[in-house]
Formats: C-alpha cells, structure tokens, sequence
C-alpha cells in the first residue's frame, strides 16, 4: 500500500521494551501449540509478557505482540515472540502470571481470565468486558494507527498517551454510545498496544475504508507529533501525506 509506505518510510517494527524486572528466557525449542477455532483479531497489536508453561511442562518468560485470540476453550492467543523472533501459539490455561508491559504490574490467577475478557467473543462474557470488546472493535484500527505513530522510539510518553486515551474516550461516545466505560480500562487497553507495522498497516487500510471519523483521528494524529513540543518536519510530512491519501481514497471510493 503506497500511502502507508510513505506514512512511514523508514519505521520497522519497534521492539517492545520489557519492563524492567522482566527477562525473556525459555528452552531451546519450543512445544508447538495449535489452535483450531475462530479466531478473532479485536487483540491486534495488545503486548503482554508471559510467564508460560507449555505442553511439556517447561517454563519460559515472554514478550509477545497479540495478532489473534481464539476464545473456544481452553483459549488461545497468537503473536509474535520477541524471545523467538517468530509467531507462536500459546494457550490461555498454561499462562502462569502476566506481565503488563506499560506498568510491570503482575498479573496472576484468575486476574489472567479478567484481562483476556474483553477480547472473548462469548456470551457469557461480563457486560463491562462485551462493551470494551465492542469499543476495541469499533476503535481498534484508529488507535493502533495512533500508537504506532507515538511508538517510534519504543514506549509512551505521558502527553502522547493522554492524547491517545482522550481520543479513544471521545470515540467511545459516539461509537458506543449507550455503553459505559472505565477510563481506566481504557489505559491499560491503550498503554498495553505495541503494533507492529503490519497491524498498522492493516489498520490504516480500515480506516481508509471507513473514514466517517477520520478528521478527528488527525487531529489527534498532528496532535502526537507536536507532543512533545518539537515538530519532526519529516514526520509531520507523512503525518499528513497519509491524511491527504486517505481522503483522497474516499473521493475515489465516492466517485466509483
């Protein structure tokens, strides 16, 4: 996709910066898990560190970036393993603790089950969890496209993630609208987002697709470079060549 590329011409994926009592370790191969239900992307772009024990019982310490959850039991989630370099499968009932990569909170027992929730597509999920995976779903692609863009040197700066937050909170009204919210549920769902370029890409195609909201997402795009008082002048050119490229996507898509 051209305009993404000149979004960001330079920016790989940025590895995840572990919390700071956190260390990757594990065996030297891996067992494999597979998943064979539906599986939902509302995860994209979600990091955790794991604190897994796979099939075989050995124990491994991880940083991975969430594509997909599976959520027929026992669960699974799919990402990819900064300790491999590679996509892996793991299953939700062998993760001992989590790690939240923003805040190095751990998170254990059945708190594991409560931070999953909101991406299990389940009726009987709790309606606080239903109305975060709606609004994930709904808002998702427009704050990974946020994050991706606040991420370039591996973390998020205060005012960069209020930014991103207030946005998420102000969509929420008018894309959820009877439904009721948390806003600290809402920072932890956007503190804990680390999408790769990929996921970003995909994101801003939604967009491009759905633009009804775009010109409050760029605001708050031109709003994350000027965040730390310094305009990036070769930042805010493709800031606003994507912006340029998405309306003009939904001229073309308008006139066909």
């Amino acid at each position: 996709m051209g305009f993404f590329d000149r979004f960001f011409a330079d920016r790989d994926d940025t590895p995840v910066i572990p919390p700071a009592e956190f260390h990757c370790a594990g065996p030297e191969y891996d067992a494999e898990e597979f998943s064979s239900g539906k599986e939902l992307d509302d995860i994209e772009g979600l990091a955790v560190g794991l604190y897994y024990r796979d099939a075989n019982g050995v124990a491994s310490r991880r940083i991975v970036v969430c594509n997909t959850i599976d959520p027929s039991p026992p669960g699974y989630i799919n990402g990819f393993c900064q300790l491999r370099n590679d996509d892996r499968t793991f299953r939700i009932d062998r993760i001992e603790a989590l790690v939240d990569v923003e805040t190095g909170e751990f998170i254990d027992g059945r708190a594991i089950g409560r931070f999953f929730a909101p991406y299990f597509d389940r009726a009987d999920t709790e309606l606080a969890a239903r109305n975060m995976r709606l609004l994930q779903r709904r808002v998702g692609p427009s704050v990974r496209v946020l994050a991706f863009l606040a991420l370039a040197d591996g973390k998020w700066h205060p005012l960069e993630k209020r930014i991103a937050v207030e946005y998420a909170m102000d969509e929420a009204s008018y894309m959820v609208p009877d439904a009721v919210f948390e806003e600290e549920e809402i920072e932890r769902w956007v503190g804990n987002l680390r999408p790769t370029r990929a996921q970003a890409e995909k994101a801003a195609v939604e967009i491009s697709k759905s633009p009804e909201r775009f010109p409050d997402l760029a605001d708050a795009m031109m709003d994350l470079i000027k965040a730390d008082g310094v305009i990036d002048p070769t930042e805010a050119k493709a800031v606003r060549g994507l912006i340029d490229a998405i309306r003009a996507d939904r001229a073309s898509a308008a006139d066909s």
